[in-house]
């Protein structure tokens, strides 16, 4: 295990005046009332259509929307029965959905579309209870990779609490242990590299070893590393990532509760900013993360204290954080960047509903304020 020596910024902002009059305009829209939409996982594809995978969490059902961009109408449909959320989407060289997902009973489990029909499937690995976050990428033949967070091994009533990826080599899957480390990777998120690497941004949730990680997947091995709490622990929730045209990853990560931060490599070095202060985390939430097509990026998350979804963008070295949504909608937000639009999809706990919310990026350096960062908060 490496520990990395990073620099630390502090956005230590101030209410700043705003760049033009007009004030941010986003479209809100209701996509499954009623229907549930925990822990939606987000893909636009390259025809600018919207795929989306969520839970509909008193059902146990895997549910499936689809936005036809021609249409400009949502479709909505159950994909299967057997899911206990914290779903990861991402989509093939023919534009088809793969999903990945726990069970409700602690299996993990696997969904994809074949152009036709839903297949699904239980992923045989050797665990007897796998829980929380998954997260699944494709290589460069569409073979997919599924990390998930082991809680019980088949063998033993021990807690293994370990990370793991579990991949299809197209004959049967292969299985690699990402962090040994007890607690590592309760919060992961994957995104693919360059030839068919992978990039890991996880957690390790032990009070002992709380911190925030990254591995990398060379072709043969996982290389991980601690990016902030080795020494000193730091409790790193909501973690995800994504991974720029560069084959930079990008981090984002709420800490010690309260505080949204981002991670990237600059010059070669890792590099912790804080980006935003809210009232309190809604455990267990997940932030989004994209790239605009010049690099710059946009991260959403919930305020669980007041009750609202923000999204915070990185423009000339600052930050600027704007409300999305209120009236406590706005949990486990996926954001998309697609054709110079923001897409967010977020669950409503008010109304048990899945909602959707867009504006365009054009509207950047509006109305929006720099968020104040507590320097006394352990950052």
């Amino acid at each position: 295990m490496q520990t990395l020596r990073v620099s630390i910024i502090l956005a230590i902002g101030c209410l700043l005046l705003p760049a033009s009059g007009q004030q941010l305009t986003w479209q809100i829209e209701v996509i499954d009332a009623m229907g549930g939409g925990k822990y939606p996982a987000m893909q636009v594809d390259k025809l600018g259509n919207v795929h989306a995978g969520y839970l509909s969490e008193g059902q146990h059902e895997l549910r499936y929307a689809f936005w036809d961009r021609h249409l400009n109408r949502w479709f909505t449909m159950k994909v299967d029965d057997h899911c206990g959320g914290f779903v990861s989407m991402v989509l093939d060289s023919q534009q088809h959905p793969h999903i990945s997902y726990p069970t409700w009973t602690g299996q993990l489990r696997y969904a994809h579309f074949d152009g036709t029909a839903w297949k699904v499937e239980s992923i045989p690995v050797p665990s007897k209870m796998i829980e929380y976050y998954t997260s699944i990428t494709l290589d460069s033949k569409d073979k997919p990779a599924i990390s998930y967070y082991e809680v019980l091994k088949k063998a033993s009533a021990d807690f293994a609490l370990h990370l793991r990826v579990v991949k299809f080599n197209g004959q049967y899957w292969e299985l690699s242990t990402v962090d040994t480390t007890p607690g590592s990777g309760k919060f992961n998120a994957m995104s693919p590299g360059r030839d068919d690497s992978m990039h890991m941004a996880y957690s390790n949730v032990k009070v002992e070893n709380a911190s925030l990680r990254y591995a990398r997947w060379n072709g043969t091995s996982w290389q991980p590393r601690i990016l902030e709490g080795a020494g000193a622990p730091l409790d790193a929730h909501s973690v995800n990532i994504t991974v720029g045209t560069e084959d930079i990853p990008h981090i984002t990560y709420t800490s010690a509760g309260r505080y949204i931060k981002y991670a990237t490599i600059r010059n070669g070095k890792w590099q912790l900013e804080a980006v935003d202060v809210i009232g309190k985390e809604s455990f267990p939430d997940r932030n989004g993360i994209a790239l605009d097509e010049a690099g710059n990026p946009y991260i959403s998350y919930y305020d669980a204290n007041s009750g609202t979804l923000k999204v915070a963008h990185r423009e000339k070295g600052k930050w600027f954080a704007e409300t999305v949504d209120k009236d406590f909608a706005g949990f486990t937000p996926a954001l998309q960047i697609s054709a110079g639009e923001i897409v967010i999809l977020y669950y409503d706990s008010g109304t048990d509903s899945l909602k959707c919310a867009r504006r365009s990026l054009q509207q950047d350096g509006g109305a929006v304020t720099a968020p104040r960062v507590d320097r006394q908060a352990g950052l």
